[in-house]
C-alpha cells in the first residue's frame, strides 16, 4: 500500500512567558537540541526574590503569633481548671463553716440551759453566743464566695474561648502566609523557561533585555525522533491496515535511502469524500536527517502474496487507460496490454492484466509505441 503526506513532529510546543518581565538570558537559539527541563531563557528575578523573602518574614511573624497564641490558650486552660478547682474548695469551705455554725448553736442552746439552773456564768452564755455569731458570719462569706464562683468559671470559659478564637485566626494566617510563600516561589520559579519535552528550538521569537507580557510566545520546541507521518489509505486496504505494521519512508531529499517505521494510529472512521482511511505513522528519525515538513513518499506493508510486478518506467497511461509493451524478441514487435495497477515499492509497481511472469516489456519511449509495431532492441543496435 502507498502512503503520501508530510513529515511532522511527533510532538511540538510553543512556550509562552507566564509572568511579564524582563528577559535577563537567552540560553537556546534556532537548532539547538534540548532536554526535557533544559532552561532555554531566565527573566530579571530580582523583584520576586523580594516578594519571596517578603512573603517568608509574614510567615514567620504569622508563626511567633501562632505560638503566642497558643501558649495563651494553654494559660487561660489552666487558669479553668484552678477556678473549677477553686469551686470544689469553696464547696469544701461552705460545708466546714455550716457545721460550725451548727456546731455552735448547739453548744450556746446547751451553755443557755446551765445558764438558766445556775451551772454558768452568764459571760460564758455570751462568749458562747459571739462563737455563733462569728460562725454565721464566716456561713455567709464561705455562700457569697460559693455563689460567685460560677460568675469566676463563665468568665475563665469566655476568656478561653476568645484565645481559641485568636489561635485559630493565627493558625488561619500561617495557612494564608504559607500559601503566599509557595505561590511566591512559583512565580519565581515561572521566570525560568524550560523546555517542556525533548526535542530542538524550531523558533526562537525573544532576545534578551526585551520586556515582554505575560502569554507572549517566546520559543517553539518540536520532537523530531520519531518524526510523524499522516496519510490517506485506500478503502479497499482497510482491512490489511493495523497499528504496528512496519511503513518505509522516501523523501527526495535523500533519494535511494528509506527510513523505516510503524504505524501508531489509525483513524475510526473512512473519510466519505475521498473513501480513504487516515493513518499516522512514526518514522525513526536517529540522526535527524528527516526534517519536519518534508514530503514523503510511503509504502505499508499489507501482507505478502505472489504478485507480477514491473518497472514504473514500463506503465504507459493515456486517456485514462493504462498499459504496458510487452516485447517480443522474436518478432522484434511489441503488444499492448491493459493493466490495472496496485502498489509501489522501490521503483516497481503490482499489475494486473494480460501479463505473465518472464514477460519482457518495453521501458523507453513508451509514447512511440503501438500495438504490434516494430523495435529495435538495444542489444540489436548496430547490427
Amino acid at each position: 500500500m502507498d502512503l503520501v503526506g508530510t513529515l511532522l513532529p511527533s510532538d511540538e510546543a510553543t512556550i509562552s512567558s507566564v509572568l511579564p518581565g524582563t528577559v535577563q538570558r537567552i540560553l537556546a537559539d534556532l537548532g539547538d537540541r534540548v532536554r526535557r527541563g533544559q532552561t532555554l531563557a531566565q527573566f530579571d528575578e530580582r523583584e520576586h526574590r523580594l516578594a519571596v523573602e517578603q512573603a517568608q518574614a509574614n510567615l514567620a511573624a504569622a508563626v511567633q503569633g501562632q505560638q503566642k497564641a497558643a501558649a495563651a490558650v494553654d494559660a487561660t486552660r489552666a487558669n479553668l481548671e484552678r477556678v473549677r478547682a477553686n469551686g470544689r474548695v469553696l464547696a469544701a469551705n461552705l460545708e466546714r463553716a455550716r457545721a460550725w455554725l451548727e456546731d455552735t448553736r448547739s453548744n450556746q442552746r446547751r451553755l443557755a440551759q446551765l445558764e438558766a439552773r445556775g451551772l454558768i456564768s452568764t459571760r460564758e452564755l455570751e462568749s458562747a453566743r459571739t462563737q455563733e455569731e462569728m460562725a454565721e458570719q464566716q456561713v455567709n462569706a464561705a455562700r457569697a464566695e460559693y455563689d460567685y464562683q460560677p460568675q469566676l468559671v463563665r468568665a475563665a470559659e469566655a476568656q478561653l474561648a476568645s484565645d481559641q478564637a485568636a489561635l485559630r485566626v493565627a493558625e488561619s494566617t500561617i495557612r494564608q502566609w504559607d500559601a503566599a510563600v509557595d505561590l511566591a516561589r512559583k512565580k519565581l520559579g515561572d521566570l525560568t523557561i524550560t523546555a517542556p519535552l525533548t526535542g530542538a528550538v524550531s523558533k526562537r521569537l525573544v532576545s534578551a533585555g526585551e520586556a515582554v507580557r505575560e502569554n507572549v510566545p517566546l520559543f517553539v520546541v518540536v520532537a523530531t525522533d520519531p518524526l510523524k507521518l499522516q496519510g490517506a489509505v485506500a478503502e479497499r486496504y482497510v482491512s490489511e491496515v493495523a497499528v504496528g505494521k512496519t511503513v518505509t519512508v522516501q523523501v527526495d531529499a535523500f533519494r535511494g535511502r528509506a527510513f523505516s517505521g510503524r504505524i501508531s494510529r489509525i483513524s475510526p472512521a473512512i473519510t466519505p469524500e475521498t473513501r480513504s482511511l487516515t493513518v499516522e505513522a512514526l518514522i525513526r528519525n536517529e540522526g535527524g536527517l528527516l526534517k519536519p515538513g518534508l514530503f514523503a513518499r510511503a509504502s505499508i506493508l499489507a501482507r505478502r502474496v505472489q504478485a507480477l510486478m514491473v518497472p514504473q518506467e514500463a506503465v504507459y497511461t493515456l486517456a485514462g487507460i493504462t498499459k504496458v509493451f510487452v516485447v517480443d524478441p522474436a518478432k522484434g514487435t511489441v503488444m499492448a496490454r491493459r493493466v490495472t495497477l496496485g502498489p509501489r515499492a522501490d521503483g516497481w509497481v503490482e499489475v494486473e492484466g494480460q501479463l505473465s511472469a518472464g514477460d519482457r516489456v518495453a521501458t523507453s519511449s513508451l509514447s512511440q509505441l503501438e500495438d504490434g509495431g516494430r523495435i529495435l532492441l538495444r542489444d540489436q543496435k548496430g547490427s
